[in-house]
Order: structure tokens, then sequence, then C-alpha cells
């Protein structure tokens, strides 16, 4: 896998561009929710069957997937709420899937894929999609509320507390948050804390009773029903295929 990290107007807006070429052996996989929106272009040959360019909107479930697509594709990892400058409507009203066609029309779709397979190598395409994020963004100004809201609940601030920091009235910080990030603040804490645990697990060895409290969960029972209800497992069964890319699980 090759990361690159975005350019300083993206910064704010993009965790990391990607180039990921690998061989499976292995079919389909499970993905976990993250809380995060993501752009992925696959980049093999038209004899490969390739899916179609898409984005990826806020799951709240793990999602079963077939592993073609990520034989050989570039995609963008966006910070949460980063996703919304290119992006034409509300965050939380795309699907789970969709497909760059849908969101910025057909033809530039198609354009951005064969601008990618024109140049073929790995820094070169990574380099031409970044040029593409920074022509197709609306705005490159974030929300200082959504912003402001994303730090508090990463840090385990409950969401009415972020609520009377922010100033908003309820249902003007939950729209606002729900616009720019894909999904609601209670939801988006509770990925949080899903996904604190996931890289806990991740790491080997834990205690599940001290893990659970360690990530903000009451006890050990609220954590195995709050994981086995993202992850689509309980806790004691989930394995990643590797340590590095948690929220990946080969399906059995």
């Amino acid at each position: 896998m090759i990361v690159r990290p975005p350019a300083a107007r993206l910064a704010p807006f993009v965790e990391h561009l990607w180039y990921y070429e690998r061989a499976f052996v292995h079919t389909h996989e499970v993905v976990m929710p993250t809380g995060r929106m993501m752009l992925m272009v696959d980049v093999r040959e038209a004899s490969a069957r390739p899916a179609p360019p898409f984005m990826t909107g806020v799951a709240t479930e793990a999602k079963t997937i077939t592993t073609d697509s990520m034989q050989r594709a570039v995609g963008v990892s966006f910070w949460p709420g980063g996703a919304h400058p290119f992006t034409a409507a509300p965050c939380h009203a795309l699907p789970d899937v969709v497909t760059l066609a849908d969101l910025w029309g057909e033809q530039a779709a198609r354009e951005m894929r064969e601008r990618l397979l024109a140049l073929g190598e790995p820094q070169a395409m990574l380099a031409e999609l970044e040029r593409l994020l920074l022509a197709r963004a609306r705005s490159l100004e974030p929300s200082s509320q959504v912003s402001a809201a994303l730090r508090w609940l990463a840090r385990g601030v409950s969401v009415r507390e972020a609520i009377e920091r922010s100033g908003a009235s309820r249902a003007r910080f939950v729209r606002t948050f729900r616009a720019g990030v894909g999904v609601a603040p209670k939801r988006y804490a509770s990925l949080a804390r899903f996904q604190r645990a996931v890289r806990g697990l991740a790491r080997g060895a834990v205690d599940l009773a001290e893990l659970a409290l360690d990530c903000g969960y009451y006890d050990q029972a609220h954590f195995t029903h709050e994981f086995s209800r993202f992850a689509g497992r309980s806790p004691s069964r989930y394995q990643p295929r590797d340590p590095a890319e948690p929220n990946h699980v080969i399906v059995d």
C-alpha cells in the first residue's frame, strides 16, 4: 500500500490518498463501520470488469464486500466530516455506496478513471487524484461548528455537553452535524467508541472488561452488545485479516 499525505488545502478534509495492489486468496470480506467516508477508483484494466468509481457513505453496520475491486485501486480516506465539500448533497442523504457518476456526472466519473488508467504509475495516479479533488471541491472552508463537535466527541464529551459548548440549539446542532458528517452526533459518538475498541482488539491479548471501560462503555455487557450490533459478531469472534487493517475481516 502506498500512502500520500494531502496537499495543505485538502488536509482539513483528507486524511490521506492511497494506492493498493494485492492478490487476494479469499473472495469476500466484512468491513467494519468507521464513521468516515471514502472515495475509491478501481484501476484494473477493462478486461477485469472493474467496478465503477464510487464514494461510501457513513455505514452504521458491517458490510460484506467482494475483494475483486480491491486488487488494484486508488482512493481517498476522508477525515470524519471531510467528504462534504466533494458531494452535491448533505452527507446524511447519501446511501452507503454512491457511484461518482451519480455524484459528479457520468462523463466526469468516466474521464477520471480514464486519466488515472492512462497514467498507470501509482504516484502519478495519486497526484492526479489530488488535482481532481482540488478542482471538484465546492468549498475548502471547514465548518467550525462541525470541526469542534468532532473534536469534543472524539475526546468522550457527551452530546449534551457538546451542544451546550456550541451555543446552538439542539435542532440546529444535530442538523448541521448530520449534513456535514453523515450521521447524528449520538450515532457518531457510538461509532467513534466502537473504533477505539476495534483498534484495541486488533492489538491482541486484551482483557475485554478493561478494554470496555477504557473505551467508554458502562461495562463489558454494554461493550459486547454495542460491538456486536456494529460488527455483526461479538468481540471474542472478531479477527482482522491484518492488525494494520483492523476494519477488514475475512469471511469464513
